[in-house]
């Protein structure tokens, strides 16, 4: 498992601190990853109104953003392979705060899907 984010390369060490995963993080901060795989770029999304409801059930869990990095208007997604190198199942965020429910990004990694 790997995570790709789109800050610089002096801000990942914090990055990776701050979420303590077990597995590698990494960055592309010209978002070449982000293009190969056809993730969404576009200020429009930030006018969302889920991403009000997402800022405030995020908060409600304890979360906080403390800041942004990398380009504010990329959104994410989560894009799961198989050993052969199959796209299995993918995820792409339809606003900021619009993330793949942990349960399904499990039962994807177990190719039950």
């Amino acid at each position: 498992m790997i995570v790709i984010g789109k800050g610089e390369p002096h801000e990942l060490a914090t990055f990776r601190a701050e979420i303590d995963a077990p597995f590698d993080v990494v960055t592309d901060p010209a978002r070449h990853s982000y293009r190969a795989a056809g993730l969404r770029r576009a200020w429009y999304r930030l006018l969302d109104p889920r991403l009000m409801l997402s800022v405030r059930r995020a908060r409600r869990a304890g979360a906080q953003q403390t800041r942004v990095a990398g380009d504010p208007l990329q959104l994410g997604g989560v894009l799961v392979f198989d050993a052969s190198g199959r796209l299995a199942w993918r995820q792409d965020s339809g606003f900021p705060g619009d993330h793949a429910p942990p349960a399904n990004i499990l039962k994807a990694l177990a190719f039950d899907v």
